[in-house]
């Protein structure tokens, strides 16, 4: 047997696998029918930006996938033994080659798969074989529902990565909470969706405030 996850997991895997391919078929048909042609040059001002928006929101949740593949995909290459690495059984050094090679992108893209991954993985406890929480349970959440993309998330982990847990996990979960509102749009202040750019400075903000407790 060359699969070597979890038992059980195989069919639903495979499910899901077919699934998303047959979307990219028919997302692909839409593709090459609305931009044959004119294509988006004759759209309105509305229907333009509504378009480039629900193809940004596809794109978010395309990169969940590939943020919690490549969780899966880290666990299953963590090996003390080279030989059992999924990376190694596949022809690769590293993590992010294998992903350079199967997502097609690079090594930058990749190596924010991976960040976002370490930040909202759920890893299974080899002693229960439930899933441990996530570092960023609540950016989580908003990855899973598409509020929230890789350059989203990267923003938010690199100013709060930085600072000392002296003020304690409950104001971490706080900010964690807060700005995962933000991405979505639910936020204290009745703001729009953050963009990325917005979520940085946000979390900079954040990480100050919690570097002082």
């Amino acid at each position: 047997r060359k699969d070597v996850g979890p038992p059980g997991l195989d069919g639903g895997m495979e499910d899901l696998a077919a699934t998303l391919t047959g979307i990219g078929q028919q997302l692909g048909a839409v593709v090459a029918a609305a931009l044959d042609g004119i294509g988006l040059d004759g759209a309105s001002d509305a229907a333009l930006l509504e378009a480039v928006a629900a193809a940004a929101g596809i794109g978010r949740l395309a990169e969940a996938v590939m943020v919690a593949g490549a969780g899966v995909v880290q666990d299953r290459s963590a090996s003390a033994v080279r030989e059992e690495r999924l990376s190694t059984r596949m022809g690769c050094g590293t993590v992010g080659e294998l992903l350079q090679r199967v997502t097609r992108a690079s090594r930058r893209t990749v190596a924010g798969y991976e960040r976002g991954a370490r930040a909202v993985h759920q890893p299974t406890s080899i002693a229960t074989g439930e899933p441990r929480a996530a570092d960023y349970p609540g950016l989580r959440r908003a990855l899973v529902a598409g509020a929230v993309g890789v350059d989203g998330l990267t923003a938010v982990i690199g100013p709060l990565s930085v600072v000392p847990m002296t003020a304690g996990r409950a104001a971490f979960l706080a900010a964690d909470e807060e700005l995962a509102a933000s991405a979505a749009g639910a936020g204290a202040t009745g703001e729009p969706p953050a963009c990325a750019e917005d979520l940085r400075m946000q979390a900079q903000v954040w990480a100050i405030h919690l570097d002082q407790d």
